[in-house]
Order: C-alpha cells, then structure tokens, then sequence
C-alpha cells in the first residue's frame, strides 16, 4: 500500500517510521523493502525492519536483517539488543528440529550482545537477560536428559548461564563440575567476560607441599623477579589453601610471586585455566617431608592445624597422627598434579626440594626458561647469594634421608598402602 499523500514527499526511511508509529508494520515493511535489498542498505533501515518483523513474530526473517545492520553499525544499540532477542527467540523455537549444538551457538550470540550493551543501555537489558536464561535453562533441561555428562554442550551451557549472571551462586558452583565433566577447558571469559587474555598479569605461581622449601623458592623468585608476593587464597592457617575467585579478579592485571599449598581441584585448574596460570609443582620425598611436619608441630607450630591436642600425644602417636591424619592429605595433592600434568590440561613444570637445596642455581635457571623469564647466570648467582646470606627462609635441617630412619618400616609400609588408592599414578618422585 502507498504512503499517504502527505508523506510522499519524505524519504522512505522516514515514511517507514510513520507507518509503524500509526500501527501499519506491513506498509512500513513493504517501504523499506527496497533499501534493505540493496548490498549497501542504511544500516537504520535494517534495524527498523528486523525489529518490526521481530515485533510480528518472524525471528527467523529478522536475524540477517539485523546482523547486517550490527556488522555495519556496531553501536546501533536497538538493533543489537532486538538481535539478542531474535537469537534467543530462534534458539528456543527450533526445538527438536535443530541440534543442541546449533541452537547454543545461536544463545551464545545473543550472550555477546548482551554483552556489548552493557554499560550503555543497562536498563533495557533486564529483560534480554531473563529471555536468555530462560532459554537456556530450557535447553540446559533438555540437554541433561538427552546427552551423556560428557558432552560438550552441557559446559557450554553453564559458562554461558554464569556470563549471564555471574553473581548466581548456584550458576557458578555448577560451573566448574559441568566442566570437568565434559572435558571442557575453562577461559578467561568464564570468570572476566570484559577483560581480554592479554591484559592478564604473569603470575609465578608455585604450588607446593608443606615443608618443601616454598618458602625459599618464594625468596628466590621475588628476589629475582623484583615482583611482590600476593597470596591468591581466602587465608591461611587451617583452610584449604584453594584459589580464590575475587582476589584472582582484582589482581588479574598484576605481576605477582605466588605460593600456595593447593590441590589441583577441578575448581582450581580451571581458575588457573582461566587466568592463564602455569604453576610449578613443588614436592619432597615424602617421608623426610612428614619428619620435617613432625619438627615443625613440635615447635609449636600445631596450633596452625587442627590438632591442637598434639602436645598431649606420645611419640607413637605423634607418628601415627601424622601417618593417618596428615600424610593421605600429601598423597592426594601429588596425585591430583600428577593426573592434570599427563592429561595436559595446564602447562605445568615440576621440582624437587632436593634438587632446589642441592643445585639452586640449576633449579632457577630451569624456572626463568620455563616461565620466560630473562635472566642470566650471574643474575641467578646474585639473586641465590643474596637470599641464602640473607637467611629467614624457614628451611628446617634439610637433611635428606631422616625420614627413613625416623619411621620404622611398619609405619613406612603404612604410608606406602596409601598409594594403593591411586593405582596409575608414579610415586617414585616422592620415595614410594
């Protein structure tokens, strides 16, 4: 149907407009038809009528119309957040006739325009956030009655749902265990959808047993590097030495020493994953270390664990105690590392406590090349002078072989039995 008389003269774009605003999509569309057919058409004229066809129900019909006017005009707003409409709106449509796949590639657009607005028309996005998750809850539902747990699309499912709303605790807490589940690597996105990978800070991280000489390594590298030491756990003391997600987001642009005594959860890989973290595995053998824990609870230093009845046990029982309470918590943490270096899901190097007391130099020398890090020999000799002279590293005796003669062979043998639970894993790096 032709503009009215009045209206003829103006340009179509603003004709269009008019129809619409009197209640006639149809003539409004049947307008713009021309210009939007052209290879070069006016970018608000594909965003006037993707949003009219959207607004009649025609998703299908409206998403190229309104992709081409966002690939021409990044800050078209209303054609970006009608975009993520139309995505949403067709993911959630095709039902059975589209793979999962498919129909979570088209979510995961309307997830990036979500993203784009933010920050520019806030107000407007409560509303696209509510479509989009309840799309993909919808299709979460689907998937987990349909797929097997280690198919991909379940941990693009949850990454999706915790970019969408990452304050959700459940949504975040089902991140990691949908992910390790299917085999999928965590990114930097799953945690700071706003920051890009190469803004991360370089983190030295060394993850390590208790009494391994951390602390030391901890000297030589900060020494070295001239970086500070940033703890990137909730606490110390009796807590889990875990990564932890607000101290990682504030410090992810910052060069950083990092020493913790953590376990490769699943939580923690894909954190590391995430902020681009390649730890170095510090170990000892295991029987030495156990002694050197024993020595170190006898200063009184007991009252950091949770066995605050240690003064009252006997030399037996401070063995035992020791064998049974504190020595499966070791096995579990070579364990874990061991899994996740032959599974290659972290770039990881490892190193001996004997290896860093007996040859420092060796040891620092082998670090810088793995982590990039340039410097020289006279350098690494400096920085090991420096911080041997300067002594508070908490090293113990470091005696190599006292465990040996500390436990008798029975108790050996008890520590050994632990190892029976992990049965593919090699324990010769740490005496068993």
């Amino acid at each position: 149907m032709p503009a009215d008389e009045t209206s003829t003269a103006k340009p179509p774009l603003d004709r269009a407009h008019d129809l619409a605003a009197a209640g006639r999509p149809q003539d409004a569309l049947a307008e713009l038809r021309p210009e939007v057919d052209k290879p070069d058409a006016d970018p608000q004229a594909l965003s006037l009528a993707g949003r009219l066809l959207l607004d009649k129900g025609e998703p299908l019909r409206a998403l190229p119309l309104l992709d081409r006017c966002v690939s021409t005009d990044p800050e078209a707003l209303a054609a970006r957040r009608a975009l993520s409409h139309a995505l949403a709106a067709v993911a959630r449509t095709a039902g059975q006739s589209s793979p999962p796949a498919e129909r979570m590639r088209l979510l995961a657009a309307a997830v990036s325009e979500v993203h784009a607005l933010e920050g520019r028309r806030q107000e407007q996005l409560e509303d696209l956030k509510r479509d989009l998750l309840t799309a993909l809850l919808d299709l979460q539902t689907e998937v987990n009655r349909t797929t097997r747990p280690t198919d991909p699309v379940r941990g693009g499912i949850a990454r999706l749902l915790v970019q969408l709303a990452p304050a959700n605790p459940t949504m975040r807490a089902n991140l990691s265990p949908t992910l390790a589940s299917s085999e999928t690597k965590a990114g930097l996105s799953d945690f700071m959808p706003h920051m890009e990978p190469g803004a991360l800070g370089r983190k030295l991280f060394v993850a390590c047993f208790p009494k391994s000489g951390s602390t030391f390594l901890l000297s030589l590298l900060s020494t070295l590097s001239g970086l500070p030491h940033i703890p990137l756990c909730y606490t110390f003391g009796q807590n889990e030495q875990d990564l932890y997600l607000p101290y990682l987001q504030t410090y992810a642009g910052t060069d950083a020493v990092v020493q913790q005594h953590c376990r490769a959860t699943e939580a923690n890989v894909h954190l590391m994953q995430g902020f681009g973290i390649t730890p170095v595995i510090l170990v000892r053998n295991l029987f030495d270390t156990l002694v050197s824990l024993h020595d170190y609870y006898d200063a009184g230093l007991f009252i950091e664990s949770f066995l605050r009845h240690w003064p009252g046990l006997s030399a037996d029982d401070r063995r035992a105690c020791i064998i049974d309470m504190v020595a499966p918590w070791y096995i579990t943490f070579y364990a874990s590392w061991w899994r996740v270096t032959v599974r290659n899901e972290l770039r990881v190097t490892w190193l001996a406590y004997e290896t860093l007391i007996e040859r420092p130099e060796a040891a620092l020398k082998d670090l810088c090349r793995f982590w990039g890090i340039n410097a020289d020999s006279a350098m690494i000799a400096q920085t090991v002078n420096a911080v041997t002279n300067a002594g508070d590293t908490r090293l113990n005796k470091g005696v190599a072989g006292r465990g040996a003669s500390f436990f008798t062979e029975a108790e050996k043998e008890r520590i050994r039995g632990l190892t029976r639970y992990h049965p593919n894993v090699d324990f010769s790096a740490i005496g068993l």
